[in-house]
């Protein structure tokens, strides 16, 4: 895992593969005239016994999908088929993801109200769920790792965990940076 983030105790801790970092920074909201993607996040393992969740997998923004600069609505058909498919592989859902075009992204409590009817609606048994917002910086990865209460749509807001090398640093090396 190249990115980590951990909630206040610790018993939660989120990890990132570098595949999906990089597919994540493919599709930050740069410009002005982007609109916001967005996909879901899929995992090899949920409920490890030591808390760890990676993600190991993030879907690609979809045509089907509609948005606009400050909103997103995932196409949901869309969603069910990549969850399912995933699951056919041995992967679990974990939650979603969506770009901001603020180069320090925040969950708001227009995202989580979005998202949850559709949690609700698609039968889909979680007690909670991640949401990560992906910021607008160019020369870094800027990521906003919440867990969400699925019942309640409280969310807790994970910090990052120092990792030995940084996501920022190979990603800026793969754009031709020195790293």
């Amino acid at each position: 895992m190249e990115s980590r983030f951990a909630d206040a105790t610790r018993r939660l801790r989120v990890g990132f593969s570098t595949s999906a970092s990089q597919t994540l920074a493919l599709h930050q909201q740069l410009h002005f005239w982007q609109n916001e993607r967005g996909g879901v996040l899929l995992a090899s393992s949920v409920g490890a016994s030591d808390g760890v969740v990676e993600v190991v997998r993030v879907t690609p923004p979809h045509r089907h999908d509609r948005a606009g600069w400050y909103w997103l609505k995932l196409d949901h058909a869309r969603v069910l088929n990549e969850i399912q498919g995933a699951f056919d592989l041995g992967l679990h859902f974990v939650g979603y993801w969506h770009t901001h075009p603020q180069a320090r992204p925040q969950l708001s409590s227009q995202d989580v109200d979005a998202i949850m009817p559709a949690i609700r609606g698609a039968g889909l048994d979680l007690q909670r769920l991640l949401m990560v917002v992906v910021g607008g910086r160019r020369r870094a990865l800027a990521l906003d790792v919440c867990a969400v209460d699925c019942a309640t749509g409280a969310w807790e807001r994970l910090v990052p965990e120092p990792v030995s090398r940084s996501v920022d640093a190979e990603l800026d090396i793969e754009k031709g940076g020195k790293g």
